[in-house]
Order: C-alpha cells, then sequence, then structure tokens
C-alpha cells in the first residue's frame, strides 16, 4: 500500500535527496520524494510529496514532523488529497480498513510502479505500448521427455558426468597460435 504525505511550507534550499535522508527513520519510503517544482525555472514551489507503505510510518512522520523546522522554515506535514478523491485525503478510516483487509489476505500492491499523483509523467493508466513497435506475447517451449544425457559407461551412477558429455561445450582454451618463423 502507498500512502501518499504533503510537506508543505518547503525552505527553497531542500532537495529530494534532505527529504529521503530526514523521513527514511519513519519507515520504508516507496518512492523517491517529489519536489514540486515551476517547469520554467526548475525553483521549488515550495511543497513535496513523500510516499511511506504503512499508515504506521506515515502516522509517525506526521506526528513527529509536522511543525517541525525542516532547513529556515517550519514545515506541514499531513496526508496528501487522493487525486480521484473529491477533495479526500489519504488516511481515512475506510481506506485504513481496505488496507488491513489487503494485508491480511496477502493483496500485493501495484501502486508502487507508478510515480507520485501530480508529477511529470503521472497517468492514471499504465504505460502503453509506443506506436510502430510491433506487440510481443512469449509463450513457454514445448516439453520435452525424451531429453537424455549421454553417459559414459565407464561412470558409475554417482558421479556426475562432464560439462561436454551432457551436449555443453568445454571450458574455453586459449586456441593454438602458431610461431611465426622469423628467416635469419
Amino acid at each position: 500500500m502507498s500512502i501518499f504525505q504533503k510537506i508543505a511550507n518547503l525552505d527553497p534550499d531542500l532537495d529530494e535527496k534532505a527529504l529521503f535522508d530526514t523521513f527514511m527513520c519513519f519507515g520504508p519510503i516507496v518512492l523517491t520524494p517529489k519536489i514540486v517544482r515551476d517547469t520554467e525555472t526548475g525553483n521549488s514551489k515550495g511543497y513535496a510529496f513523500i510516499c511511506f507503505d504503512s499508515f504506521e510510518a506515515s502516522d509517525s512522520a506526521i506526528s513527529a514532523m509536522d511543525g517541525q523546522y525542516l532547513g529556515s522554515k517550519k514545515i506541514s506535514v499531513d496526508y496528501a488529497i487522493k487525486k480521484d478523491g473529491k477533495g479526500e485525503k489519504h488516511g481515512s478510516a475506510a481506506e485504513r480498513l481496505l488496507a488491513a483487509q489487503a494485508k491480511k489476505n496477502h493483496v500485493p500492491s501495484n501502486e508502487s510502479q507508478f510515480p507520485i499523483p501530480g508529477s511529470q509523467g503521472y497517468s492514471q493508466y499504465p504505460p502503453a505500448i509506443p506506436q510502430g513497435y510491433p506487440q510481443m506475447q512469449y509463450t513457454n517451449p514445448p516439453p520435452q521427455n525424451n531429453m537424455q544425457y549421454p553417459i559414459n559407461m565407464n561412470m558409475s551412477m554417482n558421479q556426475i558426468p562432464a560439462p561436454n558429455q551432457i551436449g555443453m561445450a568445454p571450458p574455453y582454451q586459449q586456441p593454438y597460435q602458431r610461431q611465426q618463423q622469423y628467416p635469419y
């Protein structure tokens, strides 16, 4: 499960590594922290998103870091508003219940495979195959029931045949190089 948090009132001198280093002590971070930046100047807009793998880690980060100074500014840390939640924040009772049920039933989460909502490259759909490239389908090779290894008759049953006896190439050997003869 990926739980997004918004960190607001960021010092403009902070970078993603500083956020990661600061917040990693609360629990596993699923995605690299994302500082939202102006597309033209590259300057921070003063807020970022961070994504933990559990509500416990998120709750710990909120209670410990909300209202603390990070750099030269007092930051605000809270659950991020869901992109499709009509103003609803992550961390609701319903979301926690669903996460607990998924964990209980060992349901894997695919959310960590996608970028943070609002970041460049985010899409609500999985990536499509680029046009002009064939779509490949892979199948397993047919079973080979008759696979037999030649066994040297001089070998006992508990000996393992050498690689070249079971159809594998022998170990690499330096090819013979003829020495050049010089006329005197």
